[in-house]
């Protein structure tokens, strides 16, 4: 559970900080059987449920998490006894769970403007944030001149990230 957790607060944290530097990027994390193949690298149904979700599902500048991600959390939620180390497997698979968040499509993400991630940055969290929502705005801005379908598609999905970060605002800034 703590490699997931730390997981999710570096692509969390990193997801943010690119967006505020302009360099927008979707992606999906998610759990399955896997392996290390010599020479080739990680293999398994943890990348290719990941891929499907990044390329089908994500659509715009975020983050989606799996299905099988929220149930393992879940699950580990659940674990029984009472010794340390079932003690620190729930309390981190629920402070994993709580940086997810159902967005407006009902698509599990993971919620880069959650108070965890604020806290992350400290000092530094409204500028990014600030930084990070004039990019937006920008690329609104961009797109609304743009009469192509194309533009059109991009422009109501960062119309959809602007009103995640609106929803977010007063906790950041």
């Amino acid at each position: 559970m703590h490699d997931v957790h730390t997981l999710m607060g570096a692509c969390g944290s990193l997801f943010l900080l690119f967006l505020s530097e302009g360099m927008p990027f979707r992606g999906a994390i998610d759990v399955g059987v896997g392996m290390e193949i010599n020479g080739i690298g990680f293999y398994g149904s943890a990348i290719s449920k990941a891929y499907h979700l990044e390329s089908t599902v994500a659509q715009y500048p975020r983050l989606v998490v799996g299905s099988d991600l929220v149930e393992c959390l879940t699950v580990h939620t659940r674990t029984e006894g009472e010794d340390p180390r079932s003690k620190v497997s729930r309390k981190i698979a629920k402070d994993s769970l709580r940086l997810v968040v159902n967005d407006s499509t009902e698509t599990h993400m993971l919620d880069f403007l959650n108070p965890y991630f604020r806290d992350l940055y400290k000092c530094d969290a409204v500028e990014v944030f600030e930084k990070a929502q004039d990019f937006i705005h920008s690329e609104i801005d961009r797109y609304s001149l743009c009469q192509s379908k194309e533009h059109a598609k991009l422009l109501d999905r960062y119309r959809l990230l602007e009103q995640y970060f609106d929803s977010r605002r007063s906790e950041w800034v």
